[in-house]
């Protein structure tokens, strides 16, 4: 009997760790979806100011160059399009537009720093899948 007491609270310990963990890392989630374009622009810019050692005038530059984006990828989200794929594709075009836009702000030992940047961040992505593949809607 004490055996099956002993279980059961453990089981109990490690179910609420577990649900705790989960709403933690949703609501991290969550947060992070719900930034303004805003704010999107101004953490990025503050990145890159320290990353690359920009100069006021490129982070003001590339400022409004980031926040011109985020808002029409912003719009794409929110558009509320039914097809993931083509969603998808609408980003990654205005991303490839920013990154272009980006360049002509940048210094080319800048440009070299940020290209290495998102290829490490690619490399550390590796192995996991991306966000929302493998979850709900599926079966």
């Amino acid at each position: 009997m004490k055996r099956i007491v002993i279980t059961f609270i453990g089981v109990m310990v490690a179910a609420t760790s577990l649900m705790a963990q989960e709403e933690q890392s949703s609501s991290k989630t969550q947060k992070h979806a719900q930034r303004t374009p805003e704010e999107r622009a101004k953490e990025m810019t503050t990145r890159l100011k320290e990353e690359l050692n920009l100069t006021d005038q490129q982070s003001e530059e590339l400022y409004a160059i980031h926040l011109k984006y985020a808002e029409e990828r912003k719009g794409v989200l929110d558009a509320g399009k039914e097809e993931r794929e083509a969603q998808r594709s609408e980003i990654k075009s205005i991303n490839d537009k920013q990154k272009a836009e980006m360049k002509t702000v940048l210094t080319e030992e800048q440009v070299a720093k940020l290209d290495q940047m998102q290829e490490e961040r690619m490399q550390k992505r590796g192995n996991r899948p991306q966000r929302g593949s493998g979850r709900r809607g599926r079966g």
